[in-house]
């Protein structure tokens, strides 16, 4: 006699076998990257040098694996050199390329690898190296921001590297630059300042410094800023988006007298004409607030103009805002 255990698993059984029989279907496991190295140290390597090197992985998941995007820290580049969809068992790699021309000592830099890989969407790799200079600028590219009108705003530039310094000079309306110990030639600094009287706007000028190195006489770095004058506009551009080539569209740009003397507004427009500029006076001789509004039914496609304020000011009679967006047909 058969037991009723017995006879439900010869049942079950029975049902498995009228599905298809054999174990369940499973679903392929999702895709994963696997790299045979994420990080690479080059050594001691000279400045100028292209350091290359190339990182290898495979897709071990069961699905395609998408690359989807390779980003970097500055001074490097990195690109997929085969196809950005691997097959499972499949392999692909990342070339990397770091210029060391304008760094020198330790480095190390950053590669960001963003893939359909759902347990790990990015992966980080490491390029290393120890660069060695005759004389290098660091930082190699000197940012002052914004500064006042008659302000210096005093900065230093490190010069690595065994090369004697023989002097250094600024050209430009902008910026002045000394040995940081006056003209001592083995001063290992620059001191950067901005000159009092210069013009009112962006500026980006050179400092070349000469050495004693047979391989770098000449090592130049640039020096990026803005000189604000006594008007202060917030903002400094003004962005319209995307907009209907029925609908009108409306932007504020404020303005602040900081110096002594008060200002007037002569007048305002838009060049070219796609609209109107209102202005409204908030504290006399201060504070003004400038309404951009722009015209309905504009041609479709991209636009680009500048809203041009005229003041009173000796050294801001004319303030230029430049403005920019895109209209889209009526759907």
């Amino acid at each position: 006699m058969v037991s009723r255990a017995a006879w439900l698993s010869a049942v079950a059984f029975a049902v498995c076998a009228c599905a298809g029989g054999g174990p369940p279907l499973t679903a392929p496991s999702a895709p994963r990257i696997v790299f045979d190295e994420t990080g690479y140290d080059g050594g001691a390597v000279d400045a100028g040098t292209r350091l290359v090197h190339t990182y290898r992985f495979r897709n071990a998941g069961g699905l395609d694996l998408v690359i989807d995007n390779v980003r970097t820290s500055c001074g490097c580049t990195a690109a997929v050199t085969a196809s950005r969809v691997v097959p499972p068992g499949g392999s692909g790699t990342v070339a990397v390329e770091f210029d060391t021309t304008d760094v020198f000592g330790p480095q190390q830099k950053t590669i960001s690898v963003y893939s359909s890989d759902p347990a790990q969407p990015v992966t980080t790799l490491t390029l290393a190296a120890g660069v060695r200079a005759d004389v290098a600028a660091d930082p190699p590219r000197l940012y002052v921001g914004h500064v006042r009108r008659g302000q210096t705003a005093p900065t230093t530039v490190r010069l690595g590297g065994g090369a004697p310094v023989v002097s250094v000079e600024a050209t430009g309306k902008s910026v002045d630059a000394v040995l940081g110990d006056g003209t001592d030639a083995g001063a290992r600094q620059v001191s950067v300042t901005v000159k009092k009287d210069a013009p009112i706007g962006s500026f980006e000028e050179v400092v070349t410094v000469r050495t004693g190195s047979p391989k770098r006489p000449l090592l130049h770095f640039p020096v990026v800023g803005v000189v604000d004058g006594d008007i202060i506009v917030t903002p400094t551009q003004l962005d319209f988006g995307v907009l209907a080539q029925d609908a009108t569209a409306t932007r504020v740009v404020g303005l602040q007298q900081r110096g002594k003397q008060p200002v007037h507004i002569v007048a305002a427009h838009l060049t070219p004409a796609l609209g109107t500029a209102a202005v409204r006076v908030g504290r006399e001789g201060r504070e003004f607030r400038v309404t951009v509004t722009l015209s309905a039914g504009l041609r479709p496609g991209r636009f680009a103009g500048t809203l041009e304020v005229e003041t009173d000011h000796p050294e801001q009679r004319c303030l230029q805002i430049p403005f920019s967006g895109q209209v889209v047909e009526k759907s």
